[in-house]
């Protein structure tokens, strides 16, 4: 039995009662689909991902595209996500400790808009994960990075490539997919 408040499941109870049968349809890692959604602001056109789960941080992620000019529809378990007319070029404070997606949102703003701001961000307590690595590394790039008392700004007239070392004790995944999506830079990465 699902006990379910506003309509989002809180807790599940299994009292035995003989072995469980059945099918179950498991829908696709939430790590996995927000950082998807991020991916897709890189995108000219509309980006579709399936198999979406129904959890927080996808409407978070989802809230914060929206708020930054991007179209975003759910149906079914499919998001489809599109830029919008106007970019905007900060995500809201609003955002602000909700989950760890905003630094990620850094580098594709930047990219589209050559500006970008981003609330300071949250998650899971399970341990330090700075964010400076994904600030180095966009100035690496040849953005001019700043930290403010609400979150980090960003500017850049064009990205360029260069070489960046990934750190084995930091947040690995958050990290490569920071580099990743600020992506489309031009020309190669110094010798």
């Amino acid at each position: 039995m699902a006990h379910m408040v506003n309509g989002v499941t809180q807790t599940w109870v299994v009292e035995p009662s003989g072995p469980l049968r059945g099918d179950i349809s498991v829908r696709g890692s939430k790590n996995a689909v927000t950082k998807h959604m991020v991916a897709a602001m890189l995108g000219d056109g509309p980006s579709v991902i399936r198999n979406a789960p129904q959890v927080g941080d996808v409407d978070i992620t989802a809230a914060m595209l929206e708020s930054a000019g991007f179209h975003v529809s759910r149906e079914d378990g499919e998001i489809t996500i599109a830029p919008g007319s106007e970019v905007r070029p900060k995500v809201p404070e609003a955002f602000t400790g909700l989950n760890r997606i905003p630094i990620l949102m850094l580098g594709p703003l930047l990219h589209r808009t050559g500006e970008a701001f981003v609330p300071l961000v949250g998650g899971d307590p399970i341990g330090r994960r700075p964010v400076d690595f994904h600030v180095d590394a966009l100035k690496a790039l040849g953005a001019e990075v700043s930290y403010g008392p609400t979150g980090i700004s960003a500017k850049a007239a064009r990205l360029h490539g260069a070489r960046i070392t990934l750190d084995e004790d930091a947040d690995g995944v958050g990290n490569t997919f920071s580099v990743f999506f600020t992506g489309r830079s031009e020309g190669p990465a110094p010798a």
